[in-house]
């Protein structure tokens, strides 16, 4: 009993994995950017689509950042597009996957950052997340031992009485 459970749970693993691996997806031939990745809400950013052949136009879909729902992209030159938007001042911080379709079908995504203050969000500046209460009980508890070594070492006996 315990080898046909085996050889089943074999066999309906291997069914799945063949499966997973010839069944044909659509492939995404276009290539997606944006300039800049982070940015502030409130600041512009340039979306470029690269697609395959020549189509006649290409859009981008702005609903998640609170664009209209169909932009149209200017085309640069054959299969290039590109399109400039200024990100709304309301656009909560986050990342934000921006997708642009070609006329011919084929589609890209290019991702984009939004930090409340710009720029790439690496924090504040310091090296260590010590906020200041653990800096003064540290820099306390190194006071308390220099003192607390002074005393022991000025009341230190003298051990040898022939000296």
């Amino acid at each position: 009993m315990r080898r046909l459970r085996l050889a089943s749970v074999a066999a309906i693993s291997f069914g799945a994995a063949a499966a997973a691996i010839l069944t044909p997806t659509a492939a995404s031939a276009a290539t997606a950017s944006a300039t800049p990745e982070f940015l502030a809400s409130g600041a512009k950013s340039t979306f470029r689509v690269h697609c395959t052949g020549s189509p006649e136009s290409a859009r981008l879909t702005g609903t998640d950042l609170g664009l209209p729902s169909e932009i149209a992209m200017a085309r640069t030159s054959t299969g290039r597009f590109a399109v400039t938007l200024r990100i709304p001042k309301d656009t909560l911080p986050g990342s934000y996957d921006v997708n642009m379709q070609c006329s011919n079908g084929d589609f890209g995504t290019a991702s984009i950052r939004v930090s409340p203050r710009g720029g790439a969000n690496t924090g504040d500046g310091s090296a260590s997340g010590v906020d200041m209460t653990t800096a003064v009980v540290g820099g306390g508890a190194v006071a308390l031992a220099a003192v607390g070594g002074a005393i022991l070492l000025g009341r230190r006996q003298d051990l040898d009485p022939g000296s």
